[in-house]
């Protein structure tokens, strides 16, 4: 198939893509992207606490060293200072975290009340 019939076909689906709800055909273009699949992390969640550091958000993992770049700095905005699970892939540095999403962690863990 011919580079203009290619780029032909990727204009109609993206198009085709706008019709489906909830779906734009940005959305399409990234999933149909021409990266291999060694520069694609799959998604893992990472947990710490949302702090400042050097004017950006990072997640700080209390346990481990250093910290997390987040590409998302509005999401992490909702959380400054809380505990949090992030879902997302880190890049190829290994020092950022492209965030899918953030959610609350778990601040203290509840204790089991036994019964008797």
């Amino acid at each position: 198939m011919s580079r203009v019939n290619r780029v032909m076909v990727i204009m109609v689906l993206g198009a085709c893509a706008c019709l489906v709800p909830g779906t734009s055909a940005s959305a399409f273009m990234a999933t149909s992207s021409l990266a291999s699949p060694a520069q694609q992390q799959p998604a893992q969640t990472y947990t710490g606490k949302i702090v400042s550091m050097n004017g950006r958000l990072v997640l700080k993992n209390e346990t481990g060293p250093g910290a997390y770049q987040l590409d998302d700095q509005t999401k992490a905005s909702h959380y400054k200072g809380k505990d949090v699970i992030v879902t997302g892939s880190v890049d190829a540095s290994g020092k950022t975290i492209h965030v899918l999403y953030i959610e609350p962690g778990n601040s203290s863990p509840k204790k089991k009340s036994s019964a008797k």
